[in-house]
């Protein structure tokens, strides 16, 4: 009888160290699981955080393209409801720097006659003395746009750009966000 006790006993010690490493597992796996969640709420947030970011990115770019398209239509018609920028310079028809076709001579430029009038043509036509000097296109970094449109305007009609190249020129002009 006392085998069969101590056969008994042998048993029951076994099944308790199986049990003791089925729990220890289970420790195991529900840590892993632990660290798991921890991983899939932290990734949860930055994918939040990327989704946020990308919906302030649309607006600004929808924002810039609503900017671009109002000063490339502003730039094709000019508002009689602005009042005239205090940078705006009025030019002749004559540009020294566009050249003609090749066989037609240059356009004669206007003369002063009288008030720097001429009859028969436009206030906006003066005539001028000199030669327009070489100038650069005014850049835009997105700061102050309505006096970058002024200056743009003032320059194409300086140049005598035509209306079809007003927006490329813009556009090849414009620096870090606005350039997005």
């Amino acid at each position: 009888m006392e085998d069969a006790s101590r056969a008994e006993q042998l048993r029951w010690e076994r099944v308790n160290d199986k049990f003791d490493l089925l729990f220890s597992q289970v420790d195991d796996i529900l840590g892993t699981q632990i660290k798991l969640e921890a991983q899939y709420n932290m990734t949860n947030k930055v994918v939040e955080q990327m989704l946020r970011d990308q919906e302030i990115l649309a607006k600004q770019i929808e924002n810039t393209g609503q900017a671009v398209a109002h000063l490339t239509l502003d730039s094709t018609r000019r508002s009689d409801r602005e009042p005239p920028s205090p940078t705006d310079s009025e030019a002749s028809d004559y540009n020294p720097f566009h050249r003609s076709r090749p066989g037609t001579p240059p356009p004669v430029p206007h003369t002063r006659q009288g008030r720097g009038r001429q009859q028969g043509h436009d206030d906006d036509h003066y005539s001028f003395k000199h030669t327009v000097p070489k100038l650069s296109f005014p850049r835009l970094d997105g700061s102050n746009p309505r006096i970058w449109k002024s200056k743009c305007e003032d320059y194409f009609k300086l140049y005598a750009v035509s209306d079809t190249m007003k927006a490329t020129f813009a556009s090849l002009h414009m620096d870090d966000n606005v350039a997005k």
